[in-house]
């Protein structure tokens, strides 16, 4: 049996509704490319939820993000990077580690809580990051970051317009949501103050 599909009559879907991977064919009834994608769903249903209902007009509030929060994601994603580099240098036989370095790597170990430190964050734009900070309002940061680095580098390229299909980018279920973010930012429906 196949645990991937799920099947919704009348649905022809060429894309995982997750992560945007193209089905080679469009097929009626399969939402999901893999079982990940699948339990990814079902664990953020409520989110996936709040989703839909945004893009069916239902949620029309004025929605205020904070700019500070938004430094501070990034400065995390640089001090992230720093970390990486000092234990780079320290793990090389090539690079000399001096005493600044084991110093100001123990700073970021201060710095940056375990559940942080080991995640794959990536520098957003502030338009990305205000569109998945939108979905996700009621999180608290340390699990939007959680989110943010369970993303996969298929969802940044639908957002960043990168596909083969074109046909497949302009129906996909985020990219058309990530436009609506757009264009409610433009309209000042989504304000970063």
């Amino acid at each position: 049996m196949d645990t991937t599909s799920v099947t919704y009559a009348g649905i022809r879907n060429s894309a995982c509704l997750v992560c945007g991977k193209g089905f080679s064919i469009p097929r009626a009834g399969k939402l999901y490319c893999s079982s990940k994608c699948k339990q990814f769903s079902f664990y953020h249903r409520d989110e996936i939820h709040a989703m839909r209902e945004a893009n069916m007009g239902i949620n029309e509030s004025i929605v205020v993000l904070k700019l500070k929060e938004f430094n501070e994601y990034n400065s995390i994603v640089a001090l992230l990077a720093e970390m990486k580099e000092l234990v780079k240098r320290r793990d090389s036989s090539y690079r000399p580690f001096e005493e600044e370095h084991d110093k100001r790597l123990q700073e970021l170990k201060v710095i940056l809580s375990d559940d942080i430190r080991h995640l794959p964050l990536k520098k957003l734009s502030i338009e990305k990051w205000a569109f998945i900070k939108s979905i996700n309002l009621h999180l608290k940061k340390k699990d939007l970051y959680k989110v943010i680095s369970g993303l996969e580098g298929n969802f940044f390229a639908l957002l960043d317009q990168i596909s083969l299909n074109k046909s497949i980018l302009k129906s996909h279920p985020i990219r058309v949501q990530y436009e609506k973010h757009l264009e409610k930012l433009v309209l000042g429906k989504i304000k970063i103050v």
